[in-house]
């Protein structure tokens, strides 16, 4: 499990986990994007509700600001299907016993968020994104009495859409989808190109150009690579002689690439690399390179 932040801003908070086996467990205690600072960090054991409410709370009771856009009851072991619009919810109640172990799952086509009320409006547990996806899931939350509860589905920032509502009993492990790495690039060489021409090629996913011509040194070059239509973002690199680097440019026209009156340092061979930002888009291009001496 994780979490961002908790009722509380710069507050983060998992409450009510519910621990799969005996053994040791490791908690991950980091910034969003990786900001640093002092902190204080507590374990506790059971539920610990969140302070200053969350997207519908009011002190962690339900204090709703617009009527749902429908009210249902939901039974163990069902799943049912629903939909709202922006900015708007859904309610749904079941009966529950204290000490009951039930998990949640919330899945649609747009950012979902669950919440929990007991049976005297206080708030359970939430959840927005689980194992990393946009599914909300409520995993292991203990009942802490007898009655009706209340499950609110929302959407994160007031989306909407259609989605899936699961209840169960019991613990629920959340989905954590496979990485899979991005390809790695690889360069094809193009062949040279002489002064004053102009290339065309069409440049595929994770691939990269290369492209050479003789340079003097004191030779004042300008290489403009040009995406069909805008189609992708290009990207452009010189390398001299002794193959290290001399400059690049991505972003010079809209989405196109280009060296602007770069002076070589020195005689010999220069290699023009000519690819796509990021490496994940293909399409055709056009080179240019142009030479004053």
């Amino acid at each position: 499990m994780y979490n961002d932040e908790s009722g509380t801003p710069n507050t983060s908070l998992i409450s009510g986990a519910f621990l799969p086996s005996d053994g040791t467990y490791t908690i991950v205690a980091r910034s969003y994007f990786e900001s640093g600072g002092d902190y204080e960090l507590t374990l506790e054991e059971g539920v610990v509700f969140p302070e200053g409410g969350t997207f519908f709370g009011n002190g962690n009771t339900i204090d709703m600001y617009d009527d749902p856009s429908s009210t249902d009851e939901l039974e163990l072991g069902q799943t049912v299907s629903g939909s709202f619009r922006n900015n708007n919810y859904d309610i749904w109640t079941f009966n529950g016993t204290s000490g009951q172990v039930v998990s949640i799952t919330m899945t649609g086509d747009f950012d979902t968020y669950l919440e929990l009320y007991g049976p005297d409006g206080v708030q359970v547990a939430y959840n927005d994104d689980s194992g990393s996806t946009r599914m909300s899931l409520i995993s292991g939350a203990v009942l802490p009495s007898d009655g009706v509860y209340t499950i609110v589905t929302h959407g994160f920032g007031g989306a909407g859409g259609d989605y899936e509502l699961t209840l169960e009993e019991g613990v629920v492990e959340p989905v954590v989808p496979t990485y899979e790495p991005p390809p790695t690039p690889s360069t094809v060489e193009q062949g040279s190109i002489e002064r004053g021409q102009t290339v065309d090629a069409f440049l595929d996913t994770a691939e990269r150009h290369s492209w050479t011509f003789e340079g003097r040194e004191g030779q004042v070059v300008t290489i403009t690579m040009t995406a069909a239509g805008n189609g992708f973002d290009t990207y452009l690199e010189l390398y001299g002689a002794n193959g290290v680097m001399l400059t690049y440019n991505d972003d010079f026209n809209g989405l196109n690439s280009q060296i602007d009156q770069f002076e070589l340092p020195e005689d010999g061979t220069y290699t023009i690399v000519a690819r796509a930002y990021g490496d994940f888009a293909s399409g055709d291009y056009e080179l240019t390179l142009e030479v004053e001496d």
